[in-house]
Order: structure tokens, then sequence, then C-alpha cells
């Protein structure tokens, strides 16, 4: 009589663990998407303030942006973490970092399109003192 409810004790742990084991592997994902959407929402809010002319909340936005994609990175670039998810996952969260690495590049060169604009304006407004004074 033991030996079966030692097998139907190791069985009932074996369910556990594989309900814990899959439970885990969701939350990876869960994890994932929520830092690749927070990567887009910081570049979103990049873009709406630079618009504004707020560069100073712009680059924060940036930076958060960059570090939620940093994070993604790090997992998928790390076999110990990945491995754990199936590979058309992997390869959704790839492209994605892809296209959001597009974007924040993209936001990078209006930046310095903006920086090159706020120069230009600035010497011809010296250059306009001089003039005038």
């Amino acid at each position: 009589m033991e030996p079966v409810k030692q097998r139907t004790q190791r069985a009932l742990y074996q369910i556990r663990f594989e309900n814990t084991k899959a439970d885990f592997g969701q939350r990876r994902i869960d994890f994932l998407n929520i830092e690749l959407a927070m990567c887009s929402t910081f570049a979103k809010l990049a873009v709406t303030h630079h618009e504004a002319g707020d560069r100073e909340f712009a680059e924060r936005s940036i930076e958060n942006a960059e570090y939620a994609h940093a994070a993604v990175l790090r997992f998928l670039s790390d076999s110990k973490h990945s491995k754990s998810l199936p590979v058309e996952q992997v390869q959704e969260f790839t492209a994605e970092l892809q296209r959001l690495r597009d974007r924040l590049d993209g936001i990078y060169g209006i930046q310095q399109i903006i920086g090159r604009i706020d120069d230009a304006v600035s010497t011809v407004m010296s250059l306009s003192e001089v003039i005038d004074g």
C-alpha cells in the first residue's frame, strides 16, 4: 500500500513542478513583452516631446527606452534564459528589438539634426548681434 501512496505523491509533485515551470516560462514571456512595450512607449514619448520642444524630457525618454531595449537584449543574448523560450517567440522578440533599434536610431538622427539647426540659429543670432552692435 505504501508504494502506491509514494508513487501518487511523486506524481503530484511532478505535476506541480511542471505547472510551476510552465508558469515561470510564461512570466518570462510576459516580462519581455512588457519591456518591449515600455521601449516603444518611451520612444513615442521622446518623439512627442522633441516635437513639443521639451528636449530634456525627450532625452530622459530615450534613456528609458534604451534601458528597456538593453534588458530584453541581455535576456535574449543569454542562452540560459533564451533557451527556455520557444524558437518562434525568440524570433518575434528579436524582430521587435530590431524594429525598436531602428526607431531609436532614427530618433538619434532627429536629435542631431535639431542640434545642428539650434547651433546654426545661435550662430546667426550671434552674427546679428555683432552686425547690429
